[in-house]
């Protein structure tokens, strides 16, 4: 009986666990990227974030719509809470947006943020896998990485 507690209260913690990794407060941080010879923002773990010219302000143009699913490839920076400004950049320009999904999108001078988890066999770049890639910079010409400013940039390496 006590093995079987205890394995339970063990579940019960993973559980708990795993719940509050996916649901954390986003962090959004300036990094210098080598490749496009300027500083732009990433994420808590350092990699590159991205906004898309398709959405309208708080509203996503990027969806898991049963044609493109576009929310796989470009997975929002999601937040259970206020987002922090990490270093280098600016709290009065972070602020969220509630999705279609019923997350919480994380924005940054008024533009929602993603990362870029690629798309097999589009004939599009590989995903990025680690800090200071920015495999997803201008792809089909509507997704750029943000300056510190919150602007666009729109350079390829």
């Amino acid at each position: 009986m006590r093995r079987v507690v205890v394995s339970v209260v063990l579940a019960l913690s993973l559980v708990s666990f795993a719940s509050a990794a996916s649901t954390s407060v986003a962090v959004v941080k300036v990094a210098n990227n080598a490749k496009l010879h300027t500083k732009i923002l990433v994420n808590r773990a350092g990699m590159t974030l991205y906004m898309y010219t398709a959405d309208y302000g708080k509203v996503s143009g990027c969806v898991d719509d049963s044609t493109y699913h576009c929310i796989r490839a470009w997975p929002a920076l999601l937040t259970s809470g206020a987002p922090k400004a990490g270093a280098g950049a600016k709290a009065s320009l972070l602020a969220t947006a509630k999705r279609q999904d019923g997350g919480t999108q994380v924005m940054y001078g008024g533009h929602l943020l993603y990362t870029w988890a690629g798309a097999r066999g589009l004939g599009l770049p590989p995903r990025d896998r680690k800090p200071g890639d920015v495999n997803g910079q201008g792809v089909i010409g509507a997704w750029w990485v943000l300056s510190p400013a919150g602007k666009p940039i729109k350079k390829t390496p």
